[in-house]
């Protein structure tokens, strides 16, 4: 079964577009709500077994739940000015930070289109599947 994408401009407080006036009936476990409130991008994920006290913006609890189990989980958050550092569950080893990217700066960088990853990739092999 897929899981369903949604989209809200605001955490909380009953609006029409906020995520906890998502109906409680409409969720499946691991629906993803994306949010934007005061130019930070939130992601939630739902938890249909979650029991948690709501505390926004880390757990949303639907309005109409009532005693029922089900809480937006917040996964991460993001600020206006996203950069990679903003990303707090990559490594900070994950990116380069020296400005210089290629040292063959006079040689054109191409990336391989491919509808199969390559059975024995090299270091520094860049390719793109195009069939995904």
């Amino acid at each position: 079964m897929a899981n369903t994408i949604v989209e809200c401009t605001s955490l909380i407080g009953g609006a029409a577009n906020s995520v906890d006036s998502i109906l409680h009936g409409t969720l499946a476990n691991n629906d993803i709500v994306f949010a934007t409130e005061s130019n930070v991008l939130y992601v939630y994920r739902y938890n249909s077994t979650s029991t948690a006290i709501e505390s926004s913006p880390d757990v949303i609890w639907p309005n109409d739940a009532g005693a029922n189990t089900g809480r937006h989980i917040l996964q991460n958050a993001y600020a206006s000015n996203l950069d990679h550092d903003a990303l707090t569950n990559f490594l900070a080893t994950e990116h380069k930070t020296s400005t210089v990217i290629r040292a063959e700066v006079a040689t054109p960088l191409y990336v391989e289109t491919r509808t199969a990853d390559p059975t024995t990739p090299v270091v520094g092999q860049i390719w793109l599947r195009t069939n995904l």
